[in-house]
């Protein structure tokens, strides 16, 4: 099954096809015509099996017409395009390596050959030849946008996360636009490899640089935190996480079991349920945080608290199997026998529901935890309920 990337190139190979063909309209000079009948059937041809999804037909006529007329570069560079969509990457990349060594070659032509041939690097998994080839592409025409997208996506896979906020700065100076916080998420990813190396001090200031750029990165809060809770600074670290819930209260269940734990350190726990109720409050749609809150309700003995907090979270979302799980202990622990059977008549009806699993926005991609990144379409804060 042809990918819709693979359409979209062979969409733009029936594009090239087309201006190709109302070229060859023309007679070219000492042309036979036996050699203009030929070519323009090809044309033709290749452009029909394009648009009727016959695309292995489509090449064959498309290497026919190579054939015919070998200097017709636009034709190699929709060759080697539709290669790549087919994962026919070694042929594509021979077709576009053959393209750029042409001398007195058009200079937009030969961008595009340079940017092609990146695109089949890239795809054939060989990123240091794709590095290389879209930094050519920049040397040519430092005013390719697309070219450094790439780059920044492979610097990101390879996580060289100085690199990609490096070339994220030049994309956002490029297209005059401010993405402070795909900026803001490239630091944190940087603090986390420093702090995994055991570079805390760096880790920090990088961290605080994060912050400064976008104070809206949750994930640079929740890592600040953690350096200052490892370092013994429980009452900073409580700070820092408190903080997510004043700025981003949607992301306040992110810092619960830190916040206990420092809490609890500090001989301070009851204070959690201040935050639970406080965080309800700020957000009386957050079904974590009234899941949370009604388990500490749960803990502490208070049966009618619990209820309460569940049966809120049925009434944003009834299909919510967690709040019914939990509402049928707390039921159980009433003795309340009828209504732990009707609970569990409604886990039977919704059991395989994913309800509280996240997905990505852009292109489905589902997960148990928040992702920051997706790992599927590379987009940045993405997912969501």
């Amino acid at each position: 099954m042809i990918s819709p990337q693979a359409d979209t190139l062979l969409l733009v190979g029936a594009g090239l096809l087309a201006g190709v063909v109302v070229g060859r309209l023309l007679p070219a000079k000492g042309e036979t015509r036996a050699a203009q009948d030929s070519g323009r059937t090809s044309y033709y041809k290749s452009l029909n099996y394009i648009l009727s999804n016959e695309h292995d037909k489509a090449i064959e006529e498309f290497t026919r017409m190579v054939d015919l007329d070998s200097e017709t570069v636009e034709v190699y560079l929709g060759l080697g395009s539709l290669f790549r969509s087919k994962g026919e990457v070694g042929r594509a990349i021979r077709i576009h390596q053959s393209i750029i060594v042409r001398p007195s070659l058009d200079k937009k032509i030969k961008v595009q050959a340079y940017f092609d041939l990146g695109l089949d690097y890239q795809k054939a998994g060989l990123f240091d030849s794709a590095i290389d080839t879209f930094k050519t592409v920049i040397q040519l025409d430092p005013r390719h946008p697309a070219a450094y997208r790439h780059l920044e996506k492979i610097y990101e896979d390879e996580r060289s996360w100085d690199k990609a906020f490096e070339v994220q700065k030049q994309i956002q100076k490029l297209t005059k636009s401010k993405d402070t916080m795909v900026l803001a998420h490239l630091q944190t990813e940087m603090g986390k490899t420093l702090q995994e190396q055991g570079k805390k001090d760096e880790a920090t200031r990088v961290y605080r640089k994060a912050i400064q750029i976008d104070p809206r990165c949750v994930d640079a809060y929740l890592h600040l935190g953690d350096l200052y809770h490892e370092a013994g600074k429980s009452q900073k670290a409580i700070d820092m996480w408190e903080g997510v819930s004043a700025r981003t209260p949607q992301y306040a269940f992110l810092t619960y079991k830190r916040l206990e734990a420092a809490y609890y350190e500090l001989g301070r726990y009851e204070e959690m349920e201040q935050t639970y109720e406080r965080n309800v409050v700020r957000n009386p749609g957050d079904i974590q945080s009234r899941l949370v809150l009604g388990d500490h309700y749960f803990r502490k003995g208070d049966l009618e608290g619990a209820v309460r907090e569940y049966q809120e979270v049925l009434k944003l979302y009834p299909n919510c199997v967690e709040a019914h799980q939990k509402l049928g202990e707390v039921f159980l622990a009433q003795g309340n026998t009828d209504a732990v059977q009707q609970e569990l008549q409604h886990l039977v009806e919704i059991f395989s529901t994913k309800y509280l699993f996240y997905h990505c926005g852009e292109c489905g991609f589902e997960s148990k935890n928040i992702l920051w990144r997706c790992p599927q379409c590379k987009t940045w804060d993405s997912f969501v309920h």
